[in-house]
């Protein structure tokens, strides 16, 4: 199974409001098909640095993820707001 993290710098002066954003994008990414595990791990000495780690069922299942968020459709509302950098992805194991 496919694991890539995806590291995510959020602005230090939003960082509550941009993970509350993230949690809720999460919600499709668990449900988008073959996605196998998505969580979250925020920084405890810094709340704006966050990794998300991500299991998919195929690299192809994660494209179209990633295609899928790059639609209107699948744009999140307000997390282009919140960061203080692009997010960063990094596959770790196919």
């Amino acid at each position: 199974m496919p694991i890539t993290y995806l590291r995510v710098e959020l602005a230090p002066d939003a960082a509550e409001r941009g993970l509350a954003v993230l949690q809720q994008a999460l919600v499709d990414t668990r449900a988008f098909e073959g996605c196998g595990n998505v969580r979250p791990f925020v920084d405890p000495g810094d709340p704006s640095k966050v990794v998300v780690r991500e299991e998919w069922a195929s690299r192809e299942r994660e494209d179209a993820y990633v295609a899928f968020r790059a639609t209107p459709e699948g744009a999140i509302d307000g997390f282009a707001d919140v960061l203080a950098a692009p997010p960063v992805r990094e596959h770790v194991q196919d």
